[in-house]
């Protein structure tokens, strides 16, 4: 892995006339961005989320953000680590209650929604900007 660039949520666009769905990443303090397609499921979450839709109930990534808090930890930072086979893949990293950090894999878009729900910030490996990015 090499070194990890702050990023940031873009914009989540849902086409349901492809059935394509996309989160845009970009840099924090850059112009490059890369875009992941992700389920119609997790842009509708990323997107009420952003919009500031408040559901009756808790959706998933509410309720983990809520089961990690009360266990007396917190999700630290999510970061995007590579792209294989046309995937891309994540890591969750808590802080557990004694203040250790716990790595989890995760999907991107599962891990950008809870990120968002627990202000945690996004990073994203910079060899990941050089080769799938765009300005």
């Amino acid at each position: 892995m090499g070194r990890m660039v702050e990023a940031e949520v873009g914009q989540v666009l849902i086409d349901f006339n492809q059935d394509r769905h996309q989160i845009w990443i970009g840099e924090r303090h850059g112009r490059r961005q890369i875009t992941l397609l992700i389920g119609l499921t997790e842009a509708m979450a990323l997107r009420r989320f952003i919009d500031g839709v408040k559901p009756d109930r808790p959706m998933t990534h509410e309720l983990l953000d809520t089961t990690i808090r009360s266990l007396g930890g917190r999700v630290s930072r999510v970061e995007i680590t590579g792209l294989h086979g046309g995937f891309f893949h994540a890591q969750l990293v808590l802080e557990d209650a004694e203040r250790k950090e716990q790595v989890l894999e995760a999907r991107p878009s599962d891990s950008i929604a809870l990120a968002l729900r627990a202000k945690a910030p996004l990073f994203v490996d910079e060899e990941i900007f050089n080769t799938a990015g765009g300005p």
